[in-house]
């Protein structure tokens, strides 16, 4: 293996591929993707990035790569991120959000490596929502639990580390297909019912937008907890109406509900969401609107004849 500038660990997600992409766009930085899952083929650049098949569980394997590779700069984009599954597979989620990056962050203490590491507004307890950097943790889940755990193993540590928080994240990435959007919109095209929350509160982050500041926590050498996250602050329902309409599909089937009436194994956070104040000024990040978010996606549906208003919320 040659050295590289950054290793990505779980780079077969949206969050990694974007990263992966802007990277090459815009540096010169050399790349490592470490991955269980298939590397889209437009992220494979045999100049300036290799591709490795390490599971973010293999730890011996994961640390191994790192202290061969000997980056200037880990990013961990593996996580269990689906928060039900957390809840029944409490052991899977405890090995992939905290132990793995327990043993990330030994591969940082001996390459001397600065780390980049995901968490969620879902260590809060979503009562008085959105949140500060500073806002004291109150997580309601396993999900929520297990990223506190992680957060905490790295900030508790000795090494050099940047933890990004974020909340529903949405985007085109090279190899990702799937997420809330396009869930959205193949089933109001397809004409089929949806309930979603009328009572979960966020602000929808653009993936390009997390991208865009790892990028620049790299550049600007930043440590610390930075909050990135969409520029709207709106409901689940409110967002998939959003989509919607930005697909010109019809919105009468899109059905609102409140959380307690829908059959989920995990409790969640209802005022949820993060402040974006300190990235903004630090960083120079400007977040994305839904509606400049959304143009990232083709409008491939045929726009209906007419569709319903949008009700308010």
């Amino acid at each position: 293996m040659q050295s590289v500038d950054v290793v990505i660990v779980g780079a077969g997600g949206k969050v990694a591929a974007a990263c992966a992409q802007l990277f090459l766009q815009q540096t010169d930085w050399s790349l490592a993707l470490l991955s269980s899952r298939e590397i889209d083929p437009t992220l494979v650049d045999p100049m300036r990035v290799q591709r490795l098949s390490v599971s973010a569980l293999d730890f011996s394997a994961v640390r191994e790569a790192c202290v061969n590779l000997r980056p200037k700069v880990i990013i961990n984009a593996a996580a269990m991120t689906n928060v039900d599954a957390c809840e029944s597979d409490k052991q899977l989620a405890q090995n992939l959000n905290v132990k793995a990056v327990e043993n990330i962050v030994r591969a940082c203490r001996i390459v001397g490596a600065h780390l980049i590491h995901y968490s969620t507004d879902y260590i809060f307890d979503g009562k008085k929502g959105p949140y500060t950097e500073d806002d004291t943790p109150h997580p309601l889940n396993y999900y929520g639990k297990t990223k506190l755990g992680g957060e905490n193993a790295i900030l508790s540590s000795d090494i050099s580390a940047t933890i990004l928080r974020t909340n529903i994240v949405y985007g085109r990435a090279p190899g990702v297909k799937t997420d809330f959007v396009t869930w959205v919109r193949d089933k109001c095209r397809a004409g089929e019912r949806i309930t979603i929350a009328q009572d979960q509160w966020g602000n929808p982050t653009l993936c390009d937008d997390l991208a865009l500041a790892t990028m620049r926590v790299i550049e600007k050498g930043r440590t610390g907890v930075y909050n990135i996250a969409g520029a709207d602050y709106l409901d689940r329902y409110d967002f998939a109406l959003r989509i919607a309409e930005f697909f010109g599909l019809p919105t009468d089937t899109v059905v609102p509900v409140q959380t307690v009436e829908l059959t989920l194994a995990a409790r969640r956070p209802l005022r949820a969401g993060l402040i974006t104040l300190k990235a903004e000024t630090d960083l120079a990040m400007k977040p994305t609107t839904i509606a400049q978010g959304l143009m990232v996606y083709p409008r491939e549906s045929v726009v209906a004849k007419h569709t319903p208003k949008r009700q308010g919320v």
